[in-house]
């Protein structure tokens, strides 16, 4: 087997034609029902004794036990499909700070 470089007109043309993939998201959104709490459980169960990093993650579960808070204190009310929708069919960033009308939340 050997490497050979094309010229970029060669590139495919020995290849049959192939379809693409189906869509692809342009995000993929975590599942936030359990994100955080698994999260907080994963740092706690990693803070211990013998670990030289256990005060650094039990500050970082106290973080993600408060991000969990403000998930639940302060929801996001807010429908942003059609911007990704509108986003991705001008090629741009999803939630490009340039376009983006940002909100008080």
């Amino acid at each position: 087997m050997s490497i050979r470089i094309l010229p970029k007109e060669e590139i495919g043309k020995n290849e049959p034609a192939k379809k693409g993939i189906c869509h692809i998201p342009p995000v993929l959104f975590p599942d936030l029902n359990n994100l955080y709490q698994s999260r907080t459980e994963r740092f706690q169960s990693l803070a211990t004794a013998e670990n030289p990093f256990s005060e650094y993650l039990i500050f970082a579960s106290h973080v993600t036990r408060a991000q969990q808070n403000a998930r639940y204190d302060n929801p996001l009310m807010m429908d942003i499909t059609d911007i990704l929708q509108q986003s991705m069919i001008a090629n741009k960033p999803p939630l490009d700070c340039k376009t983006f009308i940002r909100t008080a939340h």
